[in-house]
Order: C-alpha cells, then sequence, then structure tokens
C-alpha cells in the first residue's frame, strides 16, 4: 500500500496535495537550479527543461518542446512518439500473476469470445499526478484538461458518437477518475507536486507519489523523458501491480487543446499509452513469419507492418495500412480506433493481469440460443427465436429485443415478439434462394448496454430447399485429377502419408490426411531416410482437377490445403503456392488463393470455401489446379490438397433431362465427350458417372444416347 498523505509530507522530497484538499501545491525547498556541469550530465542522458523554460540536451537549446520535437524529425529522428520499447520490458514476475496468461501472453494471443466486449463493461479507477517544475512554472495542468483526458479515454475506448473515437470499435472499457484514495478519503482523483528532478521524469517519484498499482491506474505527467508518452513494460512481460507500473505523458501532449499544439494535442498520446497500459504492441511489430496470433503485434486483424506511420498515410506487410490506429505513430487526428481483437486482448489483460484493477462486472440481462443452427433455411423462411434471461429485475428494456437479417443486400433490423417464458422470436419469410443468409440477435439492458448473441459475427446458413452435391472426394481414388511435374523431385503423387519423424518433424510435411479416410494428393510423398529427400526440388508441380460440369451460379467449391514453406532455409519465402480456378475446361486461369509464407506445420491443415461465380463465369465446364514450386535458391516446401467437394444450391427446379451434364437443355456430343473424356474412372464425383454408380462406363453412355436431343421437360 502506499504512504499515507502524512508520511509523504514527512519525506521531504515532494508536497503532494489532492485537489480536493487544496488547489495550490508547494515547493519542497528552496529553488536551486544544477550548475553547469551537473546541468550537462543531467541532459547528456535525457532532455532536462530549467525553470526559465529552456530545454537542454547533449549541448543543444531549445525554447519548448515543439521546438524539440521539430528539431529531431529534421534530423531523420521520429523516436518521440513513444518511448516503449518491446526489449525494454524485463522477464514477468510469477509472484503477481494470479490467474494463467495463456490467452494473452507476452509472445502469444488468443482472442476468444469470452473476452468479447459484449460480456460487459469494465471500470477502471484512475490517479493523474500532474507534476511540475519546483517553481510550478513549467507542468502545469488545469483540472478542466485533467478531466478532458479521461473524457478522450472514454470516446476512445468506447467509440463513442459524436466524437473523434466514433469510426472505431467499442471496447466497452470505462475509465474514471477515482473517488475514493488508497486511505479511503474522498478525492476527485488527481494530484499536484512541485519538484524539478520528477518533473524530468527522475528520481523514482512513482516509489513516493503511486496509489496502489493493483487497483488504481497510475498515470504521471512529466516530460516523459523527452517523448510525448511510455510505459515501463506490458504487463504480459513485467510487473503489473509493482511501484514502477504506470502511464507517463508529456504534459503537454496531455488532454483536448494540448499546448504542444497539432499534430500531437488531441489527446491521443495518453490513448497509445493506455493502449500499452492494457497489453498491446505497437502494429508495426514486423512482417509476421507465421501465425499471427505469435508474430508482428500479436493481433490477426491488424496489417503488419515493418515500420511505423508518420503523419497520416502508412504501409504495411500486406492489407490495409493501420495508419487509423491507435497504435500507429500517426498523427493524433488520424487515429481512430482499436480493432476486435486488440479490444479483445485488452480485455484478456484486464482480467489475467490486473485482476483488481476493475470494478465487477454487473451483468443484467443474457441470451441464449434456441435449438441449433440449420443446415439450411428453406426459401418460404423460418421461425428466428432466442431466449432471454433477466438476470435483474427490471434489466431487459421492454421493446428492444431484435433480430438483423442479411441475405446479400444489407442488414435489416426486425423487432422480436414475446412468446412468454423468456422467449422472443419472429417469423421470417420469403428469402431468396441461393443466397446466403446470416442473422444475430441484440437487446439493450437497463444499465444501456446492448447485449448481442452471438458475441461477434452472426449464425448463418444457405438458403435453398437442398444441397446437390457435384463432387465429393477424398481421394481413395483419382477421381480423373492429373498431375504434372517440371521439378525435379516432390511432385504431386496421391497416397497415404507416411507420417514418419523426419518427413514431419524436419521437413513439415503432413503426418496425415485432413479428412481421416487416409489418402489425400500430396507431394513427394515417401519415408525420408536424410535431410528433406522427398520435398519439392527444382522447378514446380501442378495438381489439375477433372471438368465438372457447374449450371447453379451459387455453387460452393470447398477443399482442405497444407503448405509450409517456413524451414530455417527458408528466410525469403520466394516459393508460393498458387489455387488457380477456370470456367472454359481449363483454356483460361483466374488467380483464387497464393500463399507466400504457408506455415502449415503449425497450424494444420486449412479449409478454404468460395463460390464459384465470384471468381469465373462457367461456359464449358470448371476445372481447379494446385501449383507448388520450389525455385532457386532451394528450400523445403511441401503441399498437399484433401477434401475436395463443389455443392450445388437446389431451388427446387427438376432437372431438365438424364443426359444433359453441362446444363444447356439439350443432349449432345458436348455431353457425350465429358463420358468418353472420363472413361473407366472409378469413384465419387466423376463428371461423366451419370448414374451414380461410381464408374464411368457404357450404362452412362447408354443415358446420353437414349435421351439424345432437346430436352422435353418431362
Amino acid at each position: 500500500m502506499p504512504t499515507s498523505l502524512t508520511a509523504r509530507l514527512a519525506l521531504g522530497l515532494a508536497i503532494l496535495l489532492p485537489i480536493a484538499h487544496s488547489a495550490t501545491a508547494q515547493s519542497t525547498g528552496a529553488l536551486v537550479e544544477p550548475d553547469a556541469a551537473a546541468l550537462a550530465k543531467l541532459s547528456n542522458e535525457r532532455p532536462w527543461q530549467t525553470n526559465d523554460g529552456i530545454i537542454h540536451f547533449q549541448g543543444r537549446r531549445y525554447t519548448s518542446w515543439r521546438a524539440y520535437f521539430d528539431e529531431r524529425e529534421s534530423r531523420g529522428s521520429n523516436d518521440h512518439r513513444c518511448a516503449f520499447r518491446p526489449a525494454d520490458a524485463p522477464a514477468p514476475d510469477a509472484g503477481t500473476l494470479l490467474r494463467s496468461p495463456a490467452d494473452c501472453s507476452c509472445s502469444s494471443n488468443n482472442p476468444s469470445e469470452e473476452y468479447d466486449p459484449s460480456v460487459g463493461v469494465l471500470r477502471v479507477p484512475c490517479v493523474v499526478h500532474v507534476i511540475r517544475n519546483s517553481s510550478g512554472t513549467q507542468g502545469d495542468i488545469p483540472l478542466e484538461r485533467v478531466i478532458s483526458g479521461i473524457r478522450i479515454l472514454n470516446e476512445d475506448f468506447q467509440a463513442r458518437s459524436g466524437t473523434n473515437g466514433a469510426n472505431g470499435n467499442n471496447a466497452n472499457i470505462e475509465f474514471y477518475l477515482a473517488e475514493v484514495d488508497p486511505d479511503g478519503n474522498p478525492t476527485n482523483g488527481v494530484t499536484f507536486s512541485n519538484n524539478d528532478t520528477w518533473y524530468n521524469d527522475g528520481g523514482s517519484y512513482w516509489n513516493s507519489l503511486n496509489w496502489d498499482p493493483s487497483r488504481y491506474m497510475n498515470i504521471y505527467t512529466t516530460t516523459a523523458g523527452g517523448n510525448l508518452g511510455y510505459v515501463p513494460f506490458l504487463p504480459a512481460c513485467g510487473s503489473p501491480g509493482s511501484a514502477s507500473d504506470r502511464v507517463v505523458v508529456l504534459w503537454e501532449s496531455y488532454g483536448e487543446g494540448a499546448p504542444i499544439g497539432p499534430p500531437y494535442n488531441l489527446g491521443r498520446t495518453l490513448t497509445h499509452e493506455v493502449g500499452h497500459y492494457l497489453g498491446l504492441n505497437h502494429t508495426f511489430n514486423g512482417c509476421e513469419g507465421g501465425n499471427c496470433n505469435t508474430g508482428g503485434d500479436l493481433i490477426c486483424d491488424t496489417s503488419p507492418q515493418n515500420s511505423p506511420t508518420f503523419g497520416c498515410n502508412g504501409s504495411s506487410c500486406s492489407g490495409v495500412a493501420p495508419d487509423d490506429n491507435y497504435m500507429d505513430y500517426s498523427d493524433d487526428v488520424c487515429m481512430e480506433q482499436f480493432t476486435p481483437f486488440q479490444n479483445r486482448r485488452m480485455r484478456c489483460t484486464l482480467e489475467y493481469y490486473r485482476t483488481d484493477l476493475t470494478d465487477p462486472i454487473v451483468q443484467l440481462i443474457q441470451l441464449e440460443q434456441v435449438g441449433v443452427v440449420p443446415a439450411l433455411v428453406p426459401p418460404s423462411g423460418l421461425t428466428a427465436e432466442v431466449r432471454i434471461t433477466e438476470l435483474q429485475t427490471g434489466g431487459l428494456v421492454p421493446g428492444s429485443p431484435r433480430v438483423v437479417i442479411d441475405t446479400g443486400s444489407g442488414e435489416q433490423s426486425i423487432p422480436l415478439a414475446s412468446q412468454g417464458g423468456g422467449l422472443y422470436a419472429a417469423q421470417l419469410s420469403d428469402l431468396p434462394c441461393g443466397n446466403q443468409l446470416d442473422w444475430y440477435f441484440t437487446a439493450e439492458d437497463s444499465a444501456g448496454l446492448t447485449r448481442r448473441l452471438p458475441a461477434s459475427g452472426a449464425f448463418s446458413a444457405p438458403i435453398a430447399d437442398g444441397i446437390d452435391q457435384v463432387a465429393d472426394l477424398d481421394f481413395d481414388a483419382s477421381a480423373g485429377w492429373t498431375a504434372e511435374t517440371t521439378a525435379t523431385a516432390g511432385g504431386w503423387e496421391r497416397g497415404v502419408p507416411t507420417g514418419d519423424t523426419t518427413s514431419v518433424d524436419v521437413c513439415s510435411a503432413p503426418g496425415t490426411d485432413s479428412d481421416g479416410s487416409g489418402s489425400c494428393w500430396l507431394t513427394g510423398n515417401g519415408f525420408s531416410q536424410s535431410a528433406c529427400a522427398n520435398d519439392i526440388d527444382g522447378g514446380n508441380t501442378i495438381l489439375t482437377s477433372a471438368v465438372y460440369q457447374v449450371t447453379e451460379p451459387t455453387t460452393e467449391v470447398r477443399f482442405s490445403w497444407w503448405y509450409d514453406n517456413t524451414s530455417a532455409n527458408n528466410t525469403e519465402y520466394d516459393d508460393v503456392f498458387i489455387v488457380e480456378v477456370s470456367g472454359d475446361s481449363g483454356t483460361s486461369w483466374t488467380s483464387l488463393l497464393t500463399v507466400s509464407n504457408g506455415d502449415s506445420a503449425q497450424n494444420g491443415w486449412t479449409t478454404s470455401a468460395f463460390r464459384i461465380r465470384d471468381y469465373v463465369s462457367v461456359t464449358s465446364g470448371f476445372r481447379i489446379r494446385f501449383i507448388a514450386s520450389d525455385q532457386d535458391p532451394g528450400s523445403v516446401v511441401e503441399a498437399g490438397v484433401d477434401a475436395f467437394s463443389i455443392s450445388a444450391i437446389n431451388c427446387g427446379e427438376e432437372p431438365a433431362c438424364e443426359g444433359d451434364v453441362n446444363g444447356d437443355d439439350e443432349v449432345t456430343g458436348q455431353d457425350l465427350a465429358v463420358v468418353l473424356s472420363t472413361w473407366a474412372q472409378t469413384g465419387p464425383g466423376i463428371p461423366g458417372d451419370l448414374n451414380g454408380d461410381l464408374v464411368v462406363n457404357g450404362s452412362d453412355i447408354a443415358l446420353v444416347l437414349g435421351n439424345w436431343g432437346p430436352c422435353t421437360g418431362e
């Protein structure tokens, strides 16, 4: 526990007066400026501002902090935005951790739904320690501006409408100035101190000034060591709750209308540093070399960056640059959001590392799913139902329960009617067959919080009378797929993965197939006697599907793939895995998927799905191909394909006639050609297998010849 106010006075270092008791801070003694030698020593390590307002640093003199930053920027130094460096973080103090940190550790992140903001509001009590120089002429912040800093935190963390943070995502974290100090006395949560050393961010002031850091977020305004702000460590990597646990902000960049002026005068320095305090890294922690939950900034919904944004237009390794993110170095006016996964990591940090900091969550209502999500929703409609339980009397706002649906033309909010017993329902009808129905439920509690089910995303199902399987392949048979290889080794082949230790643990080949049938397509299958003898070497290998006749524009293709090129000798990641599709039987190809840094050895098989119409128009037949390569310089590359299916939406229409393979309402030579091109092939999903007996033979030709000519529709 921190020392009492009386004990602090007795220290003789500085007088700390809560504003609730006095608006006047007192000096700790006579004003004594350091002599030239002492000043030179002090200002060599960090900027030092004397009582005349002059800033001294390594032999240079500046008339203001704005001038100091401008001069540093003119010399190409832009690191003053934030002094936090991941490498500075000390090792975790196991004694301070009250729970397992698995979901938001120093090196990994798991943004599960239990940390979603919809769970409830987390309230954080704050104390702002305003530290001025010994004369009180530098560092003073009016109470109104102190309060504005906390208000801006709430605007940004709660994405409040009508504010600069409105375009963000609500973390449902609320900050407030403490109303009771550690000794149980009433306070407004602001203290003032006068001390030259502390003002210049020296002298371990936090040991004397802190309010129990496990129960208060301690914010200090000083010169911040010549930076706009910093925190000493991330909670998962340091000692949360220790005396040094703090947020430090340059006093001139604190709050609304901060005197430092643009571009750092909108209070976003505090927002940025509190993001660190709650476990967030900078967005520019490097291009992720694998799993986004363990690389870069540990956040999968921020595009990775190698370097920070200065100004408003940044760059990224891939995707949209996060130059509007509070954890970049952008100008204040450009910062406007934390992402949903950043919000979840911050809430996880509060739960694991700052257990005693927040007020308990009070949940007033609970939304529960009724039944299971249907595999299909008929065009005639369905009854959308949710159960809402009031956990406290009067917790549900009457008339607020709604279901929000989207069938492809935008969201529509529909009121739910009470059915009694906490059950609420709405009838959905006349749904467009062939589209996807997404839906979720909302209700408002009496505290003004909107509850949502599911907490993020939506329930989803295709709108259809049924699903027709055009193909469903486990690759226990070839099903008409072919491979061609220019590589010297490691070409595509169909088989059961060997699963030997060298192939799996050293070479990153799949140890098993994806769907459990045993077989799959994979590159260079075989036991590795030494090194990685069976991976792809010296060229590429192409796996191409059979031709599939597809008529429904909403037909979906689904497949599992394996690709790994993350071995130690593949630092350039110059080899790529390419998936292409064709709507003209393979005459031309369109890119579907490109993977430049596969990490399947760590993440396992990946399932991808897409609608054919989103990429190609099918004119004579649909095909897909998979290209894996190992170009110079050589590296270890392994790939696989399994669990391939093509599913067509059935909207109740009957096929025009048997034998019409391509759906053009007549049986012609084109249909016969499909049968002949797959002659004698066996297995499910073969286009020429018209009668579904898993083999293409004379019976299929008989169906074509027996229905030759225009379809009658009978």
